[in-house]
């Protein structure tokens, strides 16, 4: 007997997984693919959040700077060294007001007894 070749193409790929059609030939569901986009997202924004909070830490101390320049500009006529202020642990906190700003009357009043 002769063998019979048939030109129709054969879907025995050995590396497909006939029982789960989501397999691709290397092996990986569409599943792991998509953990595996999505941990590298995942990886990307948290170097995005920690460039972020970098920055904000960054402005924050650029802000107590100038709170502090602020304060020491309106302690320049009552004090030698306006930076004595800070020397004693006086915390800037205490001489802002509830919008963050520097408040004359609180420095002053930290000033003059």
């Amino acid at each position: 007997m002769t063998a019979e070749t048939s030109n129709e193409p054969t879907t025995a790929d050995p590396d497909i997984d006939p029982a789960n059609p989501a397999t691709d030939p290397a092996g990986q569901s569409d599943e792991d693919t998509t953990d595996q986009r999505g941990g590298s997202e995942a990886a990307k924004r948290r170097v995005q959040l920690r460039e972020v909070e970098a920055e904000r830490d960054g402005l924050r101390s650029q802000v107590a700077a100038l709170q502090r320049a602020e304060v020491e500009r309106y302690a320049v006529d009552l004090l030698q060294d306006p930076a004595d202020l800070f020397r004693d642990g006086l915390d800037l906190a205490e001489l802002l007001d509830e919008s963050g700003a520097v408040d004359p009357a609180l420095v002053d009043s930290r000033l003059r007894p």
